[in-house]
């Protein structure tokens, strides 16, 4: 495990990880062999270990997917989860390992085995001013969910792409550049915030962007149409390290294949748990024109 305690992307949400959510998750990664790792229930520790038959094609999507660690991690709600599309940290046809808060055995390893967890310590406390122990003892549950991505800092069966710090710096950058975007074409997500955690555990917050609700959708297409769509105002508001406060205001559409149109399309988005999405955004402004828009389209293939 200690090539897992180094560098690592995290990213964190407040809402709690349902199941439906961390079997969609695993279908993306590919790896429907440690569904069992993430889910419920009252089994022992020796039953927990994810042990499954092999999936036909889940190392091979997983992949295709996991671009930046080999080993990601989620906590969220009452379950701590490493995946482990490799199979080599918990043993062959083992596609990773999940703690139950709910479990006296499971909680004793997460407060004892201090150097493992310490990550999650860390960004505990920083994410949720909670110490590690109260979550673990008195709370038995978090209140919003974790992902952890260790840096791949050697090659591996996944990928050879490797990170180190300037890299990662890069990284970083890239995201800032187009932080004016980054929560234009999300439902769900009001606020993105970047932040470098040192070796020492201080906290510079690179960026924090924020996008105003849409409470009113504004326009909607008719019921008679193939697609679920509407049209609605979002300002966008961002604010980096050494730059001004910017704000812009974005005309944003949104259409959505209805169910019951293309069966293969039907097909696809039940076994991938999405349907195909098509965003288009113009940005609202004295010098903008109509070929200065942004265009997100998402499918299930």
């Amino acid at each position: 495990m200690r090539m897992m305690l180094g560098r690592r992307r995290w990213c964190s949400s407040m809402m709690r990880d349902a199941t439906a959510d961390r079997a969609s998750r695993l279908k993306a990664w590919g790896s429907t062999k440690v569904l069992r790792c993430m889910p419920s229930t009252t089994q022992s520790s020796q039953q927990r270990t994810g042990r499954e038959s092999r999936p036909p094609a889940g190392a091979s999507n997983a992949k295709t997917q996991i671009k930046l660690a080999d080993v990601p991690s989620i906590f969220s709600s009452k379950y701590l989860g490493f995946l482990d599309p490799q199979e080599k940290l918990f043993g062959e046809r083992t596609g990773g390992f999940r703690w139950s808060l709910e479990e006296e055995e499971d909680k004793e390893t997460l407060l004892n085995l201090q150097d493992q967890f310490q990550p999650f310590r860390d960004v505990v406390k920083l994410v949720s001013s909670q110490r590690w122990k109260d979550v673990i003892q008195e709370e038995q549950h978090f209140k919003g969910t974790l992902f952890r991505f260790p840096l791949r800092s050697e090659a591996s069966e996944i990928s050879d792409n490797l990170y180190d710090s300037d890299k990662v710096v890069k990284l970083f950058d890239s995201f800032i550049a187009d932080a004016d975007i980054s929560t234009l074409f999300l439902r769900n997500v009001s606020s993105v915030s970047l932040q470098h955690i040192n070796t020492e555990g201080s906290v510079n917050v690179r960026l924090t962007v924020t996008s105003s609700p849409t409470v009113n959708p504004g326009l909607k297409t008719r019921n008679e149409s193939n697609i679920d769509g509407s049209t609605c105002f979002k300002t966008i508001t961002s604010t980096s390290e050494g730059k001004k406060q910017t704000k812009t205001k974005w005309l944003v559409t949104t259409c959505c294949m209805k169910e019951g149109n293309v069966p293969e399309l039907d097909s696809l988005a039940k076994k991938l748990s999405f349907r195909p999405q098509v965003d288009l955004a113009f940005r609202c402004s004295q010098e903008s024109v109509l070929t200065d828009g942004r265009l997100s389209v998402f499918l299930p293939l």
